[in-house]
């Protein structure tokens, strides 16, 4: 293989002082070199991680209520729940809660808790519960590294490291114990831009791209934007590029649609096959994909081609429209604000508390200085590739990442979840811009090319966001960091020995806090009445009414909800919020000693954080 100093570009186009971008499609490099990087870096943070808190000493070893709901989901799967079957049955009112979560996370986890097991790791769970995250770790630092090489035409390594490393761990999914989607949804991400930037082996690419979509988009919405951002990107380079590029515009279109048609039947039931569900993979997601994908695919045949004006301009509108239609005509409430007809007290008890679906517009009233580690990145990032595409020295990477970014950080406008993407995405541009420089006249100017790798680097921004907080408010976090402090200042409420007590009771219905439900489900064999879960919208709505209602209300939402125990845990976020709207209401009274004599105190959880009551039959 050839090394750094061996590799020529294609084009005489050398990188001229601090240009913005190398125009030029980098020559093959060594996989092995590329693999063996990422997975030292992800060692390097993965260690670091431990350094600051050693997880595997822990009973709750996962990292948040959806990592602990996922290892849930796996274990019923493991003990025979159907394969299509996605209800929690201990979620929610008697039934259960159908979740709209994908087996295809839930499956590989389940194989690295039985190799664990078998291989006698002690405890399987915790086994891939450690591994799972690190080997998506190796996964996205793979993607980011080759994303990178093609963006700059250089087989360098070590500030892809560093940026990447930085980016990955600031998104917060790939600690030890993440074991949630996102983190699966990034790394496959990464790989997805990766693959459309230009290229030695396009057609190739193009058609990996379009399964990685397909797979993005089965495992959870959230990747929605980025999959239409590579989308457009690649229209984009079409239009721009003109015939060399489509053939690998036809594999994209080909391989995202038939991808898109074998994941619906391998993960969606024969009873289900009809419906267009928004939230989970479904026939609205496939009819509109596919329809775009095969429209791509035959429009740009030679035939069809020779027939239109303008053929790639013609032949995108002309997709984008179609799948536009079967949306609007067959799938309409899907283009509608998700959470417009939420009930009100769930925005006000659950919805205004999550801090990934707040917009940019609420956290500057909250903690304005958020703002800089959401946004300076991608501002930086879409200004140096705008300036890059001005002056003509960018290549077809500019252009996609350019779409992408923008993209994904309009997302972080209206909900902050968009940053899980527009961080990294940022990172990959702006690593190009420092390898760029560092080459150029980063050489003469060494403290300005440090300056930029730290400008770069998301942990420098993490960093002056606390520090301008701090500042701001004399030393004291703001109301979203103060919000952070408060859940983990409930955090006993999850101890194994609360937890435990809980967990003695005779098996039943739990009424309590919405953030205590994975942890119930987890440690113990109760049912739950609440997890903080869109889907379990009538038993999140039965346990606010019956806290912030009267006693005998109380009493008769949970009786009807066959509750058997009822936990309160006076430092949770949730029952304080409960206390300041109705401070007279069900728990207001309870907490003040109010007895009832329908409940039953379990004597040794009084003295406890988590306190339990049993609730009698009526």
């Amino acid at each position: 293989m050839n090394s750094a100093t061996e590799i020529e570009p294609l084009q005489n186009e050398p990188f001229e002082d601090a240009g913005p971008l190398i125009g030029t499609k980098p020559l093959p490099t060594d996989t092995f070199k590329v693999v063996s990087a990422a997975f030292l870096c992800a060692l390097f943070f993965t260690i670091l991680g431990w350094s600051k808190e050693w997880p595997f000493n822990k009973p709750r070893f996962l990292t948040g209520t959806d990592d602990l709901l996922r290892m849930v989901n796996v274990r019923d799967l493991m003990a025979g729940q159907g394969w299509y079957d996605l209800t929690q049955y201990r979620l929610g009112l008697t039934g259960g809660t159908i979740m709209h979560w994908s087996r295809l996370v839930d499956l590989p986890i389940a194989l690295l808790v039985k190799i664990g097991t078998w291989v006698g790791a002690g405890n399987g769970e915790i086994f891939a519960a450690t591994l799972w995250p690190f080997m998506l770790f190796v996964l996205g630092m793979t993607g980011f590294i080759i994303g990178v090489r093609r963006i700059t035409g250089q087989n360098t390594m070590l500030y892809a490291l560093v940026i990447g490393g930085f980016a990955l761990v600031a998104c917060g999914g790939y600690e030890t114990g993440s074991i949630d989607h996102h983190n699966v949804q990034l790394s496959l991400g990464l790989w997805l831009i990766a693959l459309i930037l230009p290229s030695q082996s396009e057609v190739r690419d193009f058609i990996i791209a379009g399964v990685l979509a397909s797979l993005m988009l089965a495992i959870g919405m959230e990747s929605l934007p980025i999959i239409i951002a590579a989308g457009a990107a690649v229209i984009v380079r079409l239009i721009g590029e003109g015939d060399d590029l489509v053939p690998a515009v036809r594999g994209f279109g080909l391989s995202l649609a038939l991808s898109l048609t074998v994941l619906f039947f391998a993960l969606v039931g024969p009873q289900n096959y009809g419906a267009g569900t928004c939230d989970a993979y479904s026939l609205f997601h496939v009819g509109c994909g596919t329809i775009g994908g095969l429209s791509l695919y035959f429009g740009l045949s030679d035939a069809i081609r020779a027939r239109l004006p303008r053929p790639f301009i013609t032949v995108s509108v002309l997709a984008a429209l179609a799948s536009l239609i079967i949306a609007f005509v067959y799938f309409r409430p899907c283009l509608a604000d998700p959470y417009a007809n939420l009930d009100p007290k769930l925005k006000i008890f659950w919805l205004d508390s999550v801090f990934e679906a707040q917009s940019a517009y609420r956290i500057s009233q909250l903690d304005p200085w958020l703002l800089l580690s959401l946004f300076a990145m991608p501002f930086l990032a879409i200004g140096w590739l705008i300036l890059s595409l001005i002056s003509g020295k960018a290549s077809g990477s500019a252009s996609t990442l350019l779409i992408v970014i923008v993209i994904s950080t309009a997302v972080t406008v209206f909900q902050m979840r968009g940053a899980g993407f527009s961080t990294p995405f940022s990172s990959l541009a702006l690593a190009g811009l420092v390898i760029a420089f560092a080459q150029g006249a980063g050489k003469q100017k060494p403290l300005l090319a440090l300056g930029l790798v730290l400008a770069s680097t998301a942990i420098t921004w993490k960093l002056l966001t606390v520090v301008g907080i701090s500042l701001l408010s004399g030393g004291h976090s703001g109301p979203l960091i103060a919000g952070a402090n408060t859940i983990s200042s409930g955090a006993s409420c999850h101890s194994e020995r609360s937890l435990g007590s809980l967990k003695a009771e005779t098996t039943g219905t739990v009424a309590a806090a919405n953030g205590l439900g994975p942890d119930i489900l987890f440690a113990t064999p109760h049912r739950v009445l609440t997890g903080p879960y869109h889907r379990n919208v009538q038993g999140n709505l039965a346990w606010i009414n019956a806290m912030t209602g009267t006693p005998e209300e109380a009493r008769q939402i949970l009786s009807d909800a066959d509750t058997t125990l009822l936990a309160i845990c006076p430092d949770d976020p949730d029952e304080r919020d409960f206390l300041r709207a109705a401070p007279d209401g069900f728990v207001g009274q309870l907490l003040k000693g109010q007895t009832f004599n329908w409940i039953e105190p379990v004597q040794q959880t009084m003295g406890l954080p988590l306190r339990v009551w049993r609730i009698k039959k009526q």
